[in-house]
């Protein structure tokens, strides 16, 4: 085993070490910030898709934002719990659900969205506007950007 004085391995240089933490300061802003408080980052990502793709299936919800089925479908659940979304069954599959948001969830949708691009504004200030791009760009990179119906604007 080597001395720790001599290892070369430092951990604020790693790419999970950062984004983790990143990870976790945009979490910390997002919830700070957006209306209302208890909307959480991946209920907002699941009600924007729905937003976008009227009549999405739960699964193809989770593959536009990268969650897997378990996971999607406790968010589901909640959001419709919270009469945010409204689940019904496809006419031609009949074991799958649409889903499309309700009035209540277009309206803590449509009140969300400004607020999500101030906490962009807030998890970005750091960096300058080319640092700002470069940084989005090399992160949809790296994540495979799979779907342009993710973005906002």
């Amino acid at each position: 085993m080597t001395d720790s004085h001599d290892c070369e391995y430092r951990l604020d240089n790693q790419i999970g070490f950062l984004l983790r933490r990143a990870h976790q300061y945009a979490s910390l802003v997002f919830q700070k910030h957006i209306p209302p408080a208890s909307l959480t980052p991946p209920q907002f990502s699941a009600l924007f898709v729905i937003y976008k793709n009227k009549d999405i299936t739960q699964n193809k919800l989770g593959r536009m934002i990268d969650t897997d089925a378990a996971t999607i479908q406790g968010i589901v659940k909640r959001l419709v719990e919270r009469g945010y979304v409204e689940r019904s069954l496809d006419e031609t599959h009949r074991r799958k659900l649409k889903l499309r948001l309700s009035p209540a969830g277009l309206k803590t949708l449509m009140a969300a969205i400004p607020s999500a691009h101030h906490i962009s504004e807030i998890t970005l200030k750091e960096l300058s506007k080319h640092e700002r791009d470069q940084l989005l760009a090399l992160l949809a990179k790296m994540v495979g950007r799979r779907d342009k119906t993710l973005q906002q604007g």
